[in-house]
């Protein structure tokens, strides 16, 4: 009995490509499937059906082209795995296994779970638990579990899993239970003061670790507990710490390093300290190298000791900085003191000080006394000393003449920039610090005019779209180019499904060959449900220069079967050329190709999904299934319907040849029951000259009409260039119809290339793709771009001067309302 609301596993192989899955992975859901779907045992041909009906269209497609499928689930399956699953190199399986170590931040559960995986094909066989415990006990990122593991004498892989476990739990825990311990320092100021340290540096003894005594040196040899030396014992005359005073705790009789006194209490307490950002720092050697404004000033300090070097002028900064090498350099003998804020960059990044050096700066006879902040290395004159000293940077504004007497009369001689704005100059205004165009319209700086956009276009909205959204609050010159430019280099509009369009190429009629049989197609028409079961399908063949048809009917098209119905035509009328197929199992699988090689005969297949390209033959099987649908009204026999239908078909003449297939191949016309015995016994061929001439501008003309009716033009896909394929079916509400960008490899055709996947399609299922969609999505702030350069403004000719004076004009009142 089967259960209700399970669902199937998805397909492996929908659509051509790679399958969704490995084969193993999909076959044990499929596995599971079938155990779940009944509780009873499912007969093995229903098992078979479920397998293909859940392989997808392509998977099918493949499974029926393979050979030796058998008829059974368990054929099938092996046929499936021995096609999908590739072969196995023991020997470089193993290898990945011992090579296979645990990486960092991986648990050993993970890592016995991927030991387990690569385990499945070195075919270990009962030596498989050894061989993970031993790559455990190599492998492992931890020392401590490899030396607890050794000390097991007998030790198996369930217990190495168990305390390996066991030790990663434990050294976790004490982890965490040691970083609750710690306390957050952020200054440590000894209660007795003392000589300046540098900042974050606490006393070596708040820190120094225990040290781990040895039991058994300790109890062979002793130290002198005044100076620490295992040479002498204490009481020796000539122990140099007797009279020594200790540097700790001021006692006489031992070094500070043996001192056994308490370590004077330190608190620890937060200062608040402010911050002050410092915009660039730049190394002292490479100042020379970058195009910045620098200040040569002299240094002095009180002991007469003086140094001139250049600082880098940063006005952004708000302290001054010196390079610790100039301090060690020249000014080593003065002593830092404590900085009184911190340092950090634009980017809240902390920036170390040494300490504070006082010195006295002299530039072009200014002098002034300032702090320099020491670091490690870089120099900058910030914004205190350059106040102190009255610097003024010359041309460090750009200043340009301003206009009081509002807009010229003219827009001759006025700056391409201004001319879009001045043929609107009666509608612009200013309210609340911002330029309005009409009522409420904010003309944007150019500056923003690509972040506007980006707002706009935040949910991906269409041209028309993100151009009415901004005119109704926004204005700037070429604002909808502006759009337009930015939208059609969207990296994700671009992989939209309505930027992906399709084109027909045009018609290709194909050249009639020379003689009769020398290029023939073949295809399949079924499956027809309403047909006996040995109609249930139909092969036919059709002869490219007489337009001669062959039919046979079967009850299941394999490869067997059609090349059994090729055989018995081929006996009778000899072996083609060439022979025209589409892309079925039956025509791809070996033994029709080994067939049609031991004939010497050239296959030629039309591409992916395009049955157009073997029009001729689809052309019959449209007259052939109006034969069939006629032989279901009228309840006529199927098969002696269609031997008259043939008879009929081959003896009139064709519409494009207007030559009776029977007269092209056979050089005699056929006689049928409209023939009067006697009168009509010895007719004449049809003159057939010319034939090549007449078929040619008859497909000159149907290429003309269907060419106009489609719309077709060459495509002009490059070498190179990137193509989307439109999935062939329907496909799923939300999903795209078209596949990810694919390369173009080579030319086959006039309107078919072969793509990176393998197969050759045609220009109808491709769809030019942009190169920013190959890649992945581009970030939102790189999605919309304007243009990297302006467009040229629209020139504006000026009316002729009027001999006439001209009236005074004067601002209107109403624009009163506008001026804050």
């Amino acid at each position: 009995m089967a259960l209700i609301g399970i669902s199937q596993p998805p397909a492996l192989l929908d659509t051509p490509g790679e399958p969704t899955m490995l084969y193993t992975t999909w076959i044990q859901m499929f596995e599971n499937y079938l155990l779940a779907l009944t509780a009873n045992d499912m007969p093995d041909k229903r098992k078979r059906a479920l397998l293909l009906h859940c392989l997808g269209t392509e998977g099918q497609r493949i499974f029926l082209s393979l050979p030796d499928v058998g008829t059974s689930y368990k054929s099938a399956c092996d046929a499936l795995k021995a096609f999908f699953v590739p072969r196995v190199n023991v020997v470089a399986e193993r290898n990945k296994f011992r090579r296979r170590a645990q990486r960092q931040g991986e648990s050993i559960v993970q890592y016995i779970a991927a030991l387990r995986d690569l385990l499945v094909n070195c075919d270990f066989g009962l030596l498989a638990d050894d061989m993970i415990r031993d790559q455990l006990i190599e492998k492992t990122s931890s020392s401590r579990i490899r030396e607890r593991l050794l000390l097991e004498a007998d030790l198996t892989l369930q217990k190495a899993i168990t305390l390996a476990s066991h030790i990663e739990t434990a050294v976790a825990d004490a982890k965490a239970i040691a970083s609750v311990s710690e306390a957050s320092v952020q200054l440590v100021q000894p209660r007795g003061g003392g000589a300046y340290q540098r900042q974050n540096e606490v006393n070596s003894h708040a820190t120094r670790p225990q040290t781990i005594s040895d039991p058994q040196r300790t109890s062979q040899q002793k130290a002198c507990y005044r100076c620490g030396s295992t040479s002498h014992l204490a009481n020796n005359q000539k122990c140099a710490a007797k009279n020594s005073k200790c540097n700790q705790c001021g006692k006489i009789g031992h070094f500070a390093k043996v001192c056994r006194s308490t370590v004077p209490t330190q608190t620890v307490q937060e200062v608040a300290v402010p911050d002050l950002t410092v915009l660039h720092i730049t190394p002292t050697s490479a100042v020379s190298q970058i195009h910045r404004l620098t200040c040569t000033v002299s240094l002095h300090d009180n002991e007469g000791q003086s140094l001139t070097t250049d600082l880098l002028v940063d006005t952004g900064s708000a302290v001054s900085i010196l390079p610790e090498s100039v301090y060690l350099q020249t000014f080593m003998h003065v002593p830092l003191t404590k900085p009184t804020v911190r340092l950090v960059t634009y980017m809240k990044k902390p920036i170390p000080v040494l300490g504070c050096l006082h010195l006295s700066v002299t530039y072009c006879n200014q002098s002034t006394q300032t702090h320099f902040y020491v670091v490690r290395d870089g120099s900058l004159l910030g914004m205190d000393l350059f106040t102190a000293l009255r610097l003024h940077i010359q041309d460090g504004q750009i200043t340009t003449p301003s206009s009081t007497t509002g807009w010229p009369r003219s827009a001759k001689g006025l700056d391409p920039l201004i001319l879009p704005y001045f043929r609107v100059q009666n509608e612009l205004a200013v309210q609340d610090s911002f330029i309005i165009r009409g009522t409420h319209r904010v003309v944007v700086p150019q500056d923003l005019q690509s972040k506007i956009i980006q707002l706009a276009h935040a949910t991906h909205p269409g041209i028309v779209r993100t151009k009415q959204r901004l005119r109704d609050l926004y204005w700037w010159p070429g604002v909808d180019s502006h759009v337009e430019s930015a939208i059609k280099s969207c990296a994700t509009c671009l992989q939209h499904d309505k930027t992906a369009t399709t084109r027909a190429a045009p018609l290709q009629p194909v050249p009639t060959p020379t003689t009769a049989w020398e290029k023939v197609a073949i295809d399949i028409v079924g499956p027809m449900h309403a047909a006996p079961l040995d109609c249930r399908f139909a092969i036919t063949l059709i002869d490219y220069y007489s337009r001669w048809p062959e039919i046979a009917f079967c009850s299941g098209v394999t490869s067997g079967s059609v090349i059994n119905f090729l055989a018995t035509v081929f006996s009778r009328e000899g072996n083609p050329l060439e022979l025209v197929t589409d892309n079925g199992p039956q025509f791809v699988s070996a033994e029709f190709e080994s067939f049609l090689a031991d004939r010497n005969i050239k296959h030629c297949r039309s591409s992916v999904y395009y049955p157009q390209a073997n029009g001729e033959i689809e052309r019959f099987n449209r007259v052939f299934k109006d034969c069939l649908q006629t032989a279901n009204i009228e309840g006529k026999p199927l098969k002696a319907f269609v031997t008259e239908f043939l008879h009929t078909y081959r003896a009139t003449p064709h519409a494009v040849t207007s030559v009776s297939p029977a007269e092209l191949l056979h050089g005699r016309p056929l006689h049928t029951k409209l023939h009067i015995r006697g009168l009509h016994s010895t007719l004449p061929c049809t003159e057939q000259t010319n034939l090549q001439e007449h078929i040619r501008k008859k497909q000159e003309k149907t290429k003309q009409y269907t060419d106009q009716r489609r719309s077709a033009r060459p495509p002009n896909f490059q070498i190179g260039s990137s193509v989307r394929i439109r999935k062939p079916g329907i496909t799923a509400k939300g999903q795209s119809k078209f596949t990810q960008p694919l390369q173009v490899v080579a030319q086959k055709g006039p309107a078919t290339y072969l793509l990176s996947d393998g197969k050759v399609w045609n220009a109808i299922h491709l769809a030019p793709s942009s190169s920013t969609s190959s890649t992945a999505p581009a970030s939102q702030s790189d999605a919309c771009l304007l243009p990297s350069t302006p467009e040229p403004p629209e020139t504006v000719h000026s009316p002729p001067p009027s001999p006439r004076v001209p009236r005074a004009r004067h601002t209107p009142v109403w624009f009163e309302d506008y001026v804050t």
